[in-house]
C-alpha cells in the first residue's frame, strides 16, 4: 500500500475511464483519454449538482418569499368583488388579514370587523379586489 491517496484513486479512476473510452473510439490514445476523460466527468458531474442545488434553492426561496410576503399582513380592498361560493362581498376601503397561504392559490383570510371568520379564498380573486395584495402576491422571485 503506498501513501499516495486520493492521487492513487485518481490515477486508477483515469486508466479505467481510458479503457472504456478507447474500446469505444480504438484510436484515441490511452494516456491521454483517461485523464481527460476524468476531468470532463469530474466538471460535468459539478456542473450537474451545481445546478441541481441553485434550482433547488431558487424554488425553496420563491416558497418562502411568496409564504414571507402575505402571511400575517393586511391589505385593504381597492375595488368592489363579491365571492358566491363563500357569499363574501369585499367594498372598496374594507380590509382583510392573511392567516395562512395553502398551496399558493388558495388562501385563509380574516375579513376585518367581520363576525363570519374566517374565509377560504382563492388568490386569484383577492388580486381582482386588492391591489397591494396583487402586488405583494407577484412580486418578482
Amino acid at each position: 500500500m503506498s501513501n499516495l491517496g486520493g492521487f492513487q484513486v485518481m490515477v486508477v479512476a483515469a486508466k479505467k475511464i481510458g479503457d472504456v473510452v478507447v474500446k469505444v473510439f480504438p484510436r484515441l490514445p490511452k494516456n491521454i483519454v483517461g485523464p481527460l476523460g476524468l476531468l470532463i466527468g469530474v466538471a460535468g458531474g459539478g456542473y450537474i449538482g451545481i445546478r441541481g442545488v441553485e434550482a433547488g434553492i431558487k424554488k425553496i426561496t420563491k416558497i418562502a418569499k411568496e409564504k414571507k410576503a402575505s402571511k400575517g399582513e393586511t391589505f385593504e380592498v381597492t375595488a368592489y368583488g363579491h365571492d358566491k361560493d363563500n357569499d363574501l362581498e369585499f367594498h372598496e376601503g374594507s380590509k382583510f388579514k392573511v392567516l395562512n397561504i395553502i398551496d399558493g392559490n388558495v388562501v385563509l383570510i380574516e375579513k376585518l370587523d367581520d363576525d363570519n371568520n374566517p374565509y377560504v379564498i382563492s388568490s386569484e380573486f383577492l388580486k381582482t379586489v386588492s391591489e397591494s395584495f396583487a402586488k405583494t402576491f407577484n412580486e418578482p422571485q
